[in-house]
C-alpha cells in the first residue's frame, strides 16, 4: 500500500453543499486512496486561512478569497478548488458545478410548468463572483421570447433578516408588482425561503401565484419551508469525488487532465413550491394529470388520446401551442423526471 497522505479539507460544513462535498471526497478516499483527512466545522461565511506553519500533502478547498488562494499557493502542495470562483487557475485546478447548465435546467423546468412570466432573484453579497447561474437562466428565458424580471438581494445578511423575522419591504413590494402567475428562480434555498416568507406577508399564494425554484440546495431549509422548496441538484457528492480523483493524480506527480472540471446538474428535486401547472386549458390539464397518474405504466399518445376522447392531431396542436413540445415528449420528460426522483429519494 502507498504511503499515507494527509489531506486538508477547507470546506464549510454548515451547508448541505459543503457536507455532501465532504461525503463525496471520503467516498473516493475510502475506495482508491490512502488518505488521512482533516476536516473541521466551519460556517459558510467564515474567512478561512491556512496557517503559515501548516504541513500536509494536499488540499481540497472552497477558495472564495484571494487571501486563501495565496495561502494555498504558498504552501506549495497539490490543491483543488471546489468553489465557483476561479482563484488560482491554472495553478490550482477547479472542480465545481456547471452553473450555466444549472440556469438552463431551471429555465426549462419553469417553462415546462406552462408559465409565461419569469423572474430571477440573484446574490450581491459575493465580491468578485460572476453569476453564471443567473446569466444562463435569463438568457434562455429571453431567447424563448418570455419576459424575465430580475432583482439582486441587498447587502444586508439575508440569513439575519430571516432569523429575526424582519419584513423585507423592498422585496415584498417587488413581489406584489410582479405579474402573476410567475416562476421565480432564486440563487439558493435560503433565498427561496425568504421569498416564500415574504409572499405570505404579502398575501401571495405559493405555488399558484408564484412558483419558487432554487439553485443551491440546502436540505434543512428546503424541507422546513412551508411549502417545501424545489431545487436544482448540483451533485456536490459527485463534485467531491471528482475533486479527490484530480488531487490523487497530482499527488502522484502527474498533471491533471483538465484545469477546470464542471460537473453538470442532472435533475430538479421537485417539492411543493413548484407544484403547479399554469395552464387553464382543461384538455391540457386533464392530459397532464393522466400522464402523472400513470407514470409507472407503459402509456403512449394513443392511450392519452383515448382517455381524453380527442384526436391525435388536435392533441398535438394543443401541446405545441401551450407547452411548446409534443405529447410524446411530455410523456417521456415526465417519466424521466419521475425515474430521477425515485433514484434520488428511494
Amino acid at each position: 500500500m502507498s504511503q499515507e497522505k494527509y489531506i486538508e479539507l477547507m470546506i464549510d460544513t454548515s451547508t448541505s453543499w459543503g457536507r455532501h462535498l465532504v461525503v463525496g471526497i471520503m467516498d473516493y478516499a475510502n475506495q482508491y486512496a490512502n488518505w488521512r483527512i482533516g476536516v473541521y466545522p466551519c460556517g459558510r461565511n467564515e474567512r478561512l486561512r491556512l496557517h503559515r506553519k501548516w504541513s500536509g500533502d494536499g488540499i481540497i478547498a472552497r477558495i472564495t478569497t484571494e487571501q486563501l488562494c495565496n495561502d494555498i499557493l504558498g504552501a506549495g502542495v497539490p490543491a483543488v478548488n471546489v468553489s465557483a470562483y476561479t482563484y488560482g487557475l491554472p495553478g490550482i485546478p477547479q472542480c465545481t458545478s456547471n452553473e450555466s447548465v444549472m440556469g438552463s435546467l431551471a429555465a426549462d423546468h419553469l417553462i415546462g410548468l406552462g408559465l409565461k412570466q419569469f423572474a430571477y432573484f440573484g446574490p450581491t453579497d459575493r465580491p468578485n463572483y460572476v453569476d453564471q447561474v443567473g446569466e444562463s437562466f435569463t438568457k434562455l428565458i429571453r431567447e424563448k421570447d418570455f419576459k424575465c424580471y430580475t432583482k439582486l438581494q441587498d447587502t444586508e445578511s439575508r440569513e439575519q433578516r430571516v432569523r429575526m423575522g424582519v419584513h423585507d419591504h423592498a422585496l415584498i413590494q417587488w413581489l406584489r408588482l410582479l405579474p402573476k402567475p410567475i416562476g421565480i428562480f432564486t440563487w439558493s434555498d435560503i433565498q427561496g425561503f425568504r421569498i416564500i416568507e415574504m409572499c405570505k406577508v404579502a398575501g401571495i399564494n405559493v405555488p399558484n401565484d408564484v412558483a419558487v425554484l432554487s439553485g443551491e440546495t440546502d436540505d434543512l431549509v428546503g424541507s422546513i419551508s412551508q411549502p417545501s422548496i424545489s431545487s436544482v441538484n448540483p451533485q456536490p457528492k459527485v463534485i467531491g469525488f471528482e475533486a479527490a480523483a484530480i488531487l490523487e493524480v497530482m499527488l502522484q506527480g502527474k498533471a491533471p487532465h483538465n484545469i477546470q472540471t464542471l460537473v453538470p446538474p442532472t435533475a430538479i428535486h421537485e417539492r411543493d413550491s413548484t407544484n403547479t401547472l399554469s395552464i387553464q386549458h382543461p384538455d391540457i390539464r386533464g392530459a397532464i394529470q393522466f400522464i402523472d397518474d400513470n407514470l409507472a405504466y407503459k402509456i403512449g399518445v394513443d392511450e392519452l388520446c383515448d382517455h381524453m376522447d380527442i384526436s391525435r392531431r388536435t392533441l398535438e396542436h394543443l401541446f405545441r401551442d401551450h407547452l411548446n413540445r409534443s405529447p410524446a415528449n411530455e410523456i417521456r420528460r415526465r417519466k424521466i423526471d419521475h425515474a430521477k426522483h425515485l433514484i434520488l429519494t428511494t
